[in-house]
């Protein structure tokens, strides 16, 4: 499956064909941007500004499996402009 990002910034799931799209299943305030597979399928890393979103602050990193559970914050700070790559080992 391929990931999208809906009009205001809220993380889609859709098949090879670009159809059958659904949300995530996430539910932050504020957008996400920048969503990225891992190598084995198994989480999405994505860059977001829910934490601070209508105030000062920065965006985050995180990761979350594609059935929307284990959201986890991997980085605060200013990633804005970066974002996820996946690093193999």
């Amino acid at each position: 499956p391929g990931l999208g990002v809906g009009s205001l910034g809220e993380l889609w799931l859709v098949n090879g064909t670009g159809r059958d799209e659904r949300p995530l299943g996430i539910s932050l305030t504020g957008p996400q941007w920048e969503p990225a597979w891992s190598p084995d399928g198994r989480l999405i890393a994505f860059v977001s500004s829910h934490e601070t979103y209508g105030g000062p602050g920065d965006t985050g990193l995180y990761t979350v499996r594609p059935d929307g559970t284990l959201l986890a914050r991997r980085i605060l700070g200013n990633t804005e402009h970066t974002g996820p790559a996946w690093l193999r080992r």
